[in-house]
């Protein structure tokens, strides 16, 4: 029972572990936004999940968690474009 129990807990810290990790984990993703007329925005883009406020669309969290529906966040397409914003010159609403 000892041995059932310390496997228990070993297993649980590594699991711990892993799910902080992959919390924390920045991706490198290629974006690219196109115009009408010409590129807007191109380049590899380092991201992760963070909280994104717009104009019209408030606050919210975008790292995929979904109101919990998914228990492991990450980064999104709209975290990333937030992101891309920020770090350069174009704004964007939604």
């Amino acid at each position: 029972m000892r041995t059932i129990s310390l496997l228990l807990i070993v297993t649980s810290i590594i699991l711990i572990q892993y799910i902080t990790r992959a919390q924390d984990t920045e991706v490198t993703v290629n974006l690219r936004i196109e115009g009408n007329e010409n590129t807007i925005f191109e380049a590899n883009i380092l991201t992760k999940g963070k909280t994104v406020t717009t104009i019209s669309g408030g606050t919210h969290t975008c790292d995929g968690t979904n109101n919990n529906a998914n228990s492991i966040p990450g980064p999104t397409i709209t975290s990333t474009l937030d992101l891309a914003a920020t770090n350069t010159n174009f704004t964007w609403d939604g």
